[in-house]
């Protein structure tokens, strides 16, 4: 199907897509010389030359675009430091989150695409080079690209993930996410909290491990203090944002993969005895009563009008938001003796591993980031799979977020200090970054540059306070170990890297949608009280609703993963 006329009839769900990807020495320890060797009449480049061409050369770039501070990459100078280490200036195609999946589907209808696209990651590679949006890059792959060679063969899960399902191969780039070291995925920015002065005050001493742990821990905060309207404040479906409680029982709230089986999670027994305690728990009224209208930022970050006025003791918040200084600092308490404290998802036994579901934040240790691909429309593939090979270097994204040695930032050789890189003056905020520095969007994307500058702020805003008598003990490292924190703990496996696709998918499209509409009806309305439907009937009523065709259709595309 030629790609004017599959763009009509694409279901469009818009995405963001973040940068990523490293390798190389910042400063000029990247640009080595060019060592190649003969594959038949190809000559395969084995590391990469700067600049990238002799001639000064343009490429276009279309991707999201979020900085609101800077309308054109160009205006940054580490954007402007690349294309002077690269002899290639890049004509950006910007677009917003909010206007992704419209201007999108026009790209596709378009006569004359921009040469590197970077598609919302709703959008499937594999159909979009089928559809003749994009070319197969394998081979530009095999030539130009040694860096992405180099971390294929040393990143096997993410390997798999960005291979073909048809073809075998990796037929298109990715952008990469790591941190001054090297390439990882995100740790967890958003998990399970609790008001640790809350607690200490209603004189609760006990653990915070199981479920019956955090059961006498809001009995008891409810029977002690005033005010506290919603002990445990949860999402919309009744579960965090990383499955909190839910996890405790070994469910998911969807698909999920034991033993290479699929399995449907609200269906499973651990999401009956889930319910069961949760309906108990909001019948002793521990349970938020609006749960179920929880929404927007809310799912991710308790508002303070909860936090903040003592309303609530558990909840979820992101990992800049504990302790005292930095909500202090955002709004979210008043009371500088208030102490948000992080915590591991509850367990149902003592020493069992505390488990997540990877919901909405967090990479489960996955770097990839989202899918770069050299439009069908593109003259110069070399060139342009070259300069996608080269910023998934160190050296590029040293380059590109962190500038010139000596300008914007200084190389720190202590192996044990926090930061390889170090931010200037002028260039430490996050203000001053995304005006400045930033990202291009494109490559190796570095965790690093935001924990600097926000440790930076920090530091300012407790001089700050301590200037005015207020002295917290906070420090960045705090903020940092609670990402830590939240991140050791395991991974129920819920497919999010193995979805089924082109006609696999359209064929269950509707039956996934009424389903997991019911699922969330049902949840809300048993741990209410709302509804007398037996969990077995609810059970049978979902395989009415060909339950075991959408398992089976994930159960394809799991044997498909697992074959490559």
């Amino acid at each position: 199907m030629m790609k004017k006329t599959i763009c009509l009839i694409l279901a469009l769900v818009m995405a963001f897509s973040l940068c990523a990807c490293g390798s190389n020495g910042g400063g000029t320890s990247g640009a080595s010389q060019t060592t190649s060797v003969s594959n038949g009449d190809a000559e395969v480049l084995t590391e990469v030359t700067l600049p990238l061409t002799d001639e000064k050369k343009e490429l276009s770039v279309w991707l999201i675009w979020s900085n609101e501070k800077v309308a054109d990459p160009n205006d940054l100078e580490g954007v402007q430091y690349i294309e002077e280490l690269t002899n290639v200036h890049i004509n950006w195609i910007t677009v917003s989150a909010a206007e992704a999946a419209d201007r999108f589907q026009l790209l596709q209808a378009s006569t004359d695409l921009p040469d590197i696209i970077l598609p919302p990651t709703s959008f499937s590679a594999d159909d979009l080079i089928y559809d003749g949006v994009a070319i197969d890059m394998s081979d530009a792959i095999a030539k130009y690209m040694p860096t992405y060679r180099a971390y294929l063969e040393t990143h096997e899960v993410e390997r798999k993930k960005l291979t073909s399902v048809n073809e075998g191969t990796v037929r298109r780039a990715a952008n990469v996410a790591g941190d001054d070291n090297g390439y990882r995925g995100e740790l967890q920015w958003a998990g399970l909290a609790v008001r640790q002065d809350l607690i200490e005050k209603a004189g609760y001493t006990g653990p915070l491990e199981t479920i019956e742990d955090y059961h006498q821990m809001l009995l008891t905060c409810k029977e002690n203090l005033e005010g506290l309207d919603a002990p445990l404040y949860v999402g919309p479906n009744g579960y965090g944002i990383n499955g909190a409680f839910l996890s405790a029982y070994g469910v998911t709230n969807s698909v999920m993969v034991e033993n290479d089986k699929v399995l449907y999670g609200p269906v499973q027994d651990g999401y009956r005895q889930w319910l069961e305690e949760m309906r108990q728990w909001y019948s002793e009224g521990l349970i938020d009563p609006n749960f179920d209208t929880v929404g927007g930022l809310d799912v991710y970050q308790a508002p303070a009008s909860m936090v903040g006025t003592n309303k609530t003791v558990c909840f979820i918040t992101i990992y800049s938001n504990v302790g005292t200084l930095m909500p202090m600092v955002l709004g979210n308490i008043s009371d500088p003796t208030a102490v948000i404290k992080g915590v591991v998802n509850p367990v149902l036994h003592s020493g069992d591993q505390p488990m997540l579901i990877n919901v909405g934040t967090g990479s489960g240790g996955g770097s990839i980031t989202g899918d770069v691909l050299i439009s069908a429309d593109c003259e110069d593939v070399a060139l342009a799979a070259k300069w996608i090979d080269f910023m998934l270097t160190e050296q590029a994204m040293v380059a590109g977020q962190y500038g010139r040695e000596g300008v914007q930032y200084d190389l720190n050789t202590d192996p044990d200090a926090r930061f390889k890189y170090v931010y200037r003056d002028g260039y430490k905020t996050e203000d001053e970054r995304s005006t400045k520095i930033a990202t291009p969007g494109v490559g190796y994307y570095n965790w690093s540059t935001n924990e600097q500058s926000a440790t930076a702020q920090m530091e300012e805003l407790s001089a700050a306070y301590a200037a005015q008598g207020l002295v917290f003990s906070d420090t960045y490292q705090d903020l940092l170990d609670t990402k830590e924190l939240w991140d050791n703990q395991g991974y129920i496996d819920n497919m999010l890297g193995v979805q089924p696709t082109g006609d696999a998918m359209t064929a269950i499209a509707t039956i996934k949608a009424d389903i997991e509409t019911r699922v969330a009806q049902y949840t809300v309305q048993y741990i209410k009280g709302q509804t007398n439907e037996t969990f077995e009937d609810f059970c049978a009523e979902l395989e009415n609703m060909q339950l075991q065709k959408l398992i089976d259709a994930y159960q394809d595309a799991l044997d498909l993963e697992n074959s490559k």
